[in-house]
């Protein structure tokens, strides 16, 4: 079963279990039901492959895994997802404070840029068309990257070593309270400093601090240096029942109130 399917299920089974999922997560039940069609069109072509020797030549200089020439020859797929996920997001304006009245987000020319470490990497103008191109993206890149794997201990980055995009959820591992850092863009997970902001890297201890709720199940870590903050689950307390990806909209309220207290998300 794959991980987008997964997601699926378990949104299913709380939809019969409720009787009707809120707004926001029948968005994203839809939205994956969306990324699965390109997945499943997607599995007849072969994935990128590298020599164990590439791979970690690539993870020393701190460059993804994949880059913008591994999407690149599926343009045509690529638009025609964009104009499906836009739609979903149309449908439920209401979520996202879109103004109906204006544009509806356009495809870049140049959407493989996003693809790649720091500097490398472009992203189009507007929180939306941002939004919408990750969404489109993520199916692609987990196709693309499915015969690919890494060390753990060969990267401690604070972007994705697949695709280079930004963490905006972490977890800590129920073996050893190992903080594992989320890939916003397509769910990769990797090993991260327990001690270190993913935002801006600092490690002083003075400046890093964390809350959590009464039954230690989340946390929110917090940078006074450079005002962001990250949330995290930690499956000690939580156990694997729920897959960490959903936490990211079952844990709103920490983001509300992390953004009173002044902070901001990755």
């Amino acid at each position: 079963m794959t991980d987008t399917r997964r997601l699926i299920q378990r949104l299913n089974e709380q939809a019969q279990k409720e009787g009707e999922l809120p707004r926001l997560l029948k968005f994203y039940r839809e939205l994956l039901e969306a990324q699965e069609q390109v997945e499943e069109r997607m599995s007849s072509r072969p994935p990128v492959e590298k020599s164990r020797e590439d791979i970690l030549r690539q993870l020393e200089e701190g460059v993804p895994l994949l880059t913008g020439e591994d999407v690149t020859p599926y343009l045509d797929e690529l638009r025609r997802a964009f104009k499906q996920v836009s739609t979903i997001y149309a449908a439920y304006a209401d979520l996202f404070d879109i103004d109906m009245a204006q544009p509806e987000p356009e495809f870049p020319e140049t959407p493989v840029r996003v693809c790649g470490g720091p500097g490398e990497a472009t992203e189009p103008a507007g929180s939306l068309a941002r939004s919408v191109l990750h969404s489109t993206l993520r199916p692609f890149i987990t196709s693309r990257a499915r015969a690919l794997s890494f060390p753990q201990e060969s990267w401690r980055r604070s972007y994705c070593p697949v695709c280079g995009g930004l963490p905006d959820l972490a977890y800590l591992d129920q073996e050893k309270g190992a903080r594992w850092l989320l890939c916003s863009r397509c769910d990769t997970g990797w090993l991260y400093q327990r001690l270190q902001c993913p935002a801006c890297g600092t490690q002083e201890q003075g400046v890093l601090s964390f809350l959590t709720d009464d039954s230690g199940r989340y946390r929110v870590y917090l940078c006074d240096s450079c005002r962001h903050y990250i949330k995290a689950i930690d499956l000690r307390q939580a156990g694997t029942g729920t897959p960490v990806a959903l936490e990211r909209f079952y844990t709103l309220g920490l983001d509300r109130q992390a953004i009173e207290r002044g902070y901001k998300a990755p």
